[in-house]
């Protein structure tokens, strides 16, 4: 979680750049490993810092994961696959 927090920094470090060499921040990888819930603060910040979020989401069949994801609305999601 503090590796995430510094993802966000390192993000918005190049996301301010006038070249926008980061054009927003994701979260995605394995599904069955750590949850959304557990990067939510990092994310909430890097919106607070205007960044546009994307989120993988319902790859497997895990409902409530994919209820909060889809609560905190992200501007894109990934896959969605199973909603």
């Amino acid at each position: 979680v503090a590796l995430a927090e510094k993802t966000v920094d390192l993000a918005y470090a190049h996301f301010q750049k006038p070249e926008k060499t980061v054009v927003g921040i994701e979260l995605s990888g394995n599904p069955h490993k750590g949850s959304f819930a557990q990067f939510r603060p990092a994310f909430e910040r890097a919106r607070k810092l205007g960044m546009p979020i994307a989120l993988h989401c319902a790859e497997v069949d895990t409902d409530e994961e994919t209820s909060e994801i889809l609560e905190f609305f992200p501007e894109r999601y990934g896959h969605a696959v199973l909603l």
